[in-house]
């Protein structure tokens, strides 16, 4: 019978009622406002632990796990908190709560250095063997070797559709994809990733930081509209995470956890502090990205009446023109060469079309990277160190091999072979 044509309503007791009441509000209160309970969670380096703060960087907890021996990774799903465990060779689970850790929850893993999950799987890279394995999200269905990868896989990320996992090979390396059932594996999705040592996916981009250039790299998760030197965090960034407003990344060296927009603006450095060394990166307040508005449509003027064009300008629409194609910035560069036989050195002056990073890599030789704010010239040292440096003093000459890669801000990289010889004069007697 339709609810409008009831002519009576029953109604519960008095008391019942009431006991109705009190248990919706203690329901409530236990739930507590949507979002309270966000956080971003990090691995200690130093001690081993796992620690956790609010989004907003506040009740920041440095020992919030310590079930882990040495905790490499960390990734959220659900109600649960996953880790990638070297010193026990495992992944292990705990609840978001830090309660009912299970350190051991997969074993069998070889120094596994990263996790991902999504809503149905766990997935780690295992180091021995570049495998990358998975299992359901109970712990059952284990497979260590799901995806081969290429030698040097180090860091894993997954969203709705692909599985993405960066090589943490010198001088350079490269991000692969695969289908979320391990298909379609491409080993060189993008390439230059500048050693890539955190990776993270929101489904729209892929992100990574490249310690190589000392930036934060972006692509779209195609592999398209590669940026290698995107964002510049100006300190030793390690792992990075996101979630649907922002971008997070660890510090190592300041010990704390910097953050900006998901445009890169609004960067706030170490706006946690005082982690000791953090290492892996997960938040768990991952939301989609709010879609696109539709375009506006503007309503056209009806065709006047009688049949045939009228002619009139005012109710004729122009043709819209297609969109220009998007054109990329010059990665092309010139080097010239300069001896300092006094020092043992040599300094590269290299002139650049615009602003980008420049990266010079070899072995035998210090790092070096500078970024240019605009074209022009742009001087680095090449300095030779380790057993490099003995051999330069015992015999007065080392030959180098480097590569110096110039990144253009939006553009593509490019790679170049550096060869020269430093010379150095002995002493006066």
């Amino acid at each position: 019978m339709p609810v409008a044509t009831t002519p009576t309503v029953m109604r519960a007791p008095r008391r019942l009622r009431a006991a109705w009441a009190l248990a919706i509000c203690l329901v409530l209160g236990l739930l507590g406002p949507a979002g309270a309970d966000a956080y971003v969670y990090w691995t200690n380096e130093s001690t081993g632990t796992i620690g956790r703060a609010t989004l907003a960087g506040t009740e920041a907890n440095v020992s919030f796990i310590t079930a882990a021996s040495e905790p490499q990774a960390v990734a959220v799903e659900g109600e649960y908190l996953y880790w990638a465990d070297k010193g026990r060779n495992s992944i292990g689970r705990v609840r978001l709560d830090g309660t009912d850790p299970l350190p051991n929850f997969i074993a069998g893993a070889t120094l596994p250095s990263a996790v991902a999950v999504d809503s149905a799987h766990i997935y780690w890279v295992n180091n021995t063997g570049a495998k990358i394995g998975r299992a359901n999200l109970d712990g059952t269905g284990v497979n260590q070797s799901f995806i081969t990868a290429e030698p040097g896989v180090r860091t894993l990320a997954v969203d709705a559709n692909h599985i993405f996992w960066g090589r943490f090979n010198f001088p350079n390396a490269n991000i692969g994809r695969a289908n979320l059932d391990g298909t379609g594996v491409n080993q060189n999705l993008i390439h230059e990733a500048g050693i890539p040592s955190g990776l993270v996916s929101n489904g729209t981009y892929l992100y990574w930081v490249a310690p190589q250039y000392s930036a934060i790299g972006r692509a779209k998760v195609d592999g398209t509209g590669q940026e290698p030197a995107w964002l510049n965090p100006q300190n030793d960034a390690y792992s990075i995470a996101v979630d649907s407003s922002h971008l997070y990344w660890t510090e190592l060296h300041s010990g704390g956890i910097s953050r900006s927009n998901l445009d890169g603006t609004g960067i706030e450095r170490n706006f946690i502090s005082g982690l000791g060394e953090p290492i892996g990166l997960a938040v768990d307040s991952l939301a989609p990205p709010t879609p696109p508005a539709p375009p506006t449509v503007e309503p056209t003027t009806p065709p006047a009446t009688g049949g045939g064009s009228s002619g009139d300008p005012a109710t004729t629409k122009p043709p819209v023109p297609a969109p220009s194609p998007t054109v990329k910035p010059s990665n092309a560069f010139t080097v010239t060469k300069r001896l300092n036989l006094k020092a043992g050195t040599a300094t590269l002056t290299v002139t650049v079309p615009g602003p980008g990073v420049l990266a010079l890599t070899g072995s035998g030789i210090r790092k070096a990277t500078k970024r240019a704010a605009a074209a022009g010239k742009v001087k680095l040292t090449v300095k030779a160190t380790g057993a490099a440096g003995h051999t330069l003093a015992a015999t007065g000459s080392f030959k180098v091999a480097a590569k110096l890669t110039f990144i253009p801000s939006g553009g593509d990289a490019r790679t170049r072979p550096v060869k020269l010889t430093l010379k150095r004069q002995p002493p006066p007697a």
